[in-house]
C-alpha cells in the first residue's frame, strides 16, 4: 500500500550487504496508495510493477468473473483509498 514493508526490507538488504537500492523490486499488484511513489523517495529506483489492482477488477468484469455490480463496488472501494489516479 505505502511502501512501508519495502523500507524494512531495504534496511535488512542494506544489514546483509546486498546493493538495495540497485536491486530490481517488482510489485506485483499495486493498490496505487502512494508506495511507489514513497520507495522511489527511499531511493528506490529500479521498481516495476506488474498489475493494478483497478485494472484487475476491470478485466474481471470483462472476463465475466465478476457481475458489473461487484466490480462497481471494488473499484469504488479502491478510489476511496487511492492516492494516486
Amino acid at each position: 500500500t505505502d511502501g512501508g514493508t519495502k523500507e524494512v526490507w531495504l534496511k535488512r538488504f542494506l544489514e546483509d550487504g546486498y546493493p538495495a537500492y540497485d536491486l530490481d523490486w517488482m510489485i506485483l499488484i499495486d493498490r496505487q496508495q502512494g508506495g511507489i511513489e514513497n520507495m522511489r523517495q527511499m531511493g528506490i529506483k529500479n521498481v516495476h510493477v506488474i498489475y493494478y489492482l483497478l485494472d484487475i477488477a476491470f478485466a474481471y468484469g470483462e472476463m465475466g468473473l465478476w457481475n458489473k455490480e461487484t466490480v462497481t463496488q471494488v473499484e469504488q472501494e479502491i478510489r476511496s483509498h487511492q492516492l494516486i489516479t
